[in-house]
């Protein structure tokens, strides 16, 4: 009797601990679908690496890119690195990351890097797949998604079509 119920114990370990993890995980990830074109940015109140309080609804009036990133993602370190050459090219643009995990990408951005601790924004708005950017316009609309890593020069294509449809 009590060797059927270590293995019953044993069994319940080995399929119920790593469903609970998954489970846990979709629950904090969201499901993968992110905002969509259309769709407003919803308000938040999210924390800069220095401490200070950002509210997304403080960007309205300005196009901005928000670009999720994760801090050991070499596409999103790419990602970044592009996005520093493309910037120039985008005076108007604000540019902020939302880290995924420990808010700290390991190279220097050179953009505001922010962090959603209680994980209720990056529900609504994280994709399946680092990087995400959402081209937001002055309304805080999404007009442009894109996930994954793409050249500069793609980028700056777009942004440049897309930014010039929003000042007409």
């Amino acid at each position: 009797m009590m060797r059927k119920t270590s293995i019953a114990l044993a069994l319940a370990a080995v399929i119920g601990i790593p469903s609970l993890l998954l489970m846990l995980a979709h629950r904090f990830a969201g499901n993968g679908t992110g905002l969509q074109t259309g769709q407003m940015l919803p308000p938040a109140q999210l924390i800069a690496l220095d401490g200070r309080l950002v509210d997304t609804r403080s960007w309205n009036g300005v196009p901005t890119l928000l670009v999720i990133i994760q801090s050991t993602c070499r596409a999103c370190e790419r990602e970044i690195e592009g996005l520093k050459e493309v910037a120039p090219s985008f005076p108007g643009l604000g540019i902020h990351l939302l880290a995924l995990d420990s808010a700290n990408p390991r190279v220097p951005t050179g953009f505001p890097v922010l962090a959603d601790p209680s994980g209720q924004f990056l529900r609504k708005v994280r994709r399946a797949t680092v990087p995400t950017l959402y081209l937001l316009n002055s309304e805080g609309r999404v007009v442009y998604v894109r996930s994954g890593q793409r050249p500069p020069e793609y980028e700056t294509r777009v942004l440049t079509r897309l930014l010039s449809d929003e000042d007409q």
